[in-house]
């Protein structure tokens, strides 16, 4: 409930800042320990216990017409065998199907150990698309994203495209306007008196 609180007002902020939010790790990244930058975490949970803790912020947050959500480098061993990043089950399944998600679906990062189950570069681009991802971001490896651009054939997805123009920025308030809003002062004043006396500092 926190968690899923929380999300709600920063989501409100960003789209009143001009910026679309993306909920990241879907469907949850914290109940392993591991790494996925690492190492490709298994979380052992069943589909039940996912459904009520972890899905409890993004149901929250379609609600609020969510643009984006990525995806975790993270096997659910008893709900499929693959990462949930190319997991046709989770992202067309849970995700699109049972949550009825229309945004769009970021792979995570295909430069980490998590999604190295998928083979080189050019497999984990394939495997994430044909998963449902709309975006594959490829953050570490120049060499990857050369693969992944010389070597994919792929034609692009009417679906995919629109749900990514969606994603573009709208018009927000400027930093000056926001600092000097009431609201900016309200907050900051209370984060204050919240840490008076210890070493965080907040800077304007």
């Amino acid at each position: 409930e926190a968690v899923a609180e929380l999300a709600r007002v920063w989501l409100l902020g960003m789209r009143r800042a001009g910026m679309g939010a993306c909920a990241k790790h879907f469907p949850g990244h914290g109940a392993v320990t591991g790494d996925s930058h690492h190492m490709l975490p298994v979380d052992n949970r069943g589909l039940d216990d996912i459904r009520h803790h972890d899905l409890v912020p993004y149901q929250r947050l379609l609600r609020l017409d969510l643009p984006a959500v990525m995806m975790a480098h993270v096997v659910y061993e008893r709900v499929d065998v693959l990462p949930a990043s190319l997991s046709r089950h989770w992202i067309e399944g849970e995700l699109r199907g049972a949550l009825h998600f229309q945004g769009a679906v970021f792979c995570d990062d295909l430069s980490m150990r998590g999604a190295e189950k998928a083979g080189d570069y050019l497999e984990r681009a394939r495997a994430a698309l044909a998963a449902g991802c709309d975006m594959l971001p490829v953050c570490n490896s120049r060499a990857g994203v050369a693969a992944i651009l010389d070597g994919l054939e792929h034609e692009p997805n009417p679906a995919s495209q629109w749900r990514l123009a969606k994603l573009h920025g709208r018009d927000g308030m400027e930093r000056e306007a926001l600092l000097a809003g009431a609201e900016w002062r309200h907050a900051r004043h209370a984060l204050e008196r919240h840490y008076a006396g210890s070493e965080f500092r907040l800077d304007a």
